[in-house]
């Protein structure tokens, strides 16, 4: 798929599946950036913004241990 440009029809799809992948009542993230451009990213979620940053922010936070 890296070859693919990835269009925003795309990147529904893929968040559909991993919607569809998930247990009820567990929410999911995905940011999907082209390497050496984080920029130009798409960010998804089935979450409250307030909680997917929150979540995101932890995760980043761990690197820092």
């Amino acid at each position: 798929m890296a070859e693919q440009e990835l269009s925003a029809e795309h990147l529904r799809e893929l968040a559909r599946r991993v919607r569809q992948a998930l247990p009820p009542g567990v929410f999911y993230a995905l940011v999907i950036w082209p390497p050496g451009q984080s920029s130009d990213c798409a960010y998804f979620s089935n979450a409250q913004k307030i909680e997917a940053r929150e979540a995101i922010q932890t995760i980043l936070g761990h690197g820092q241990r």
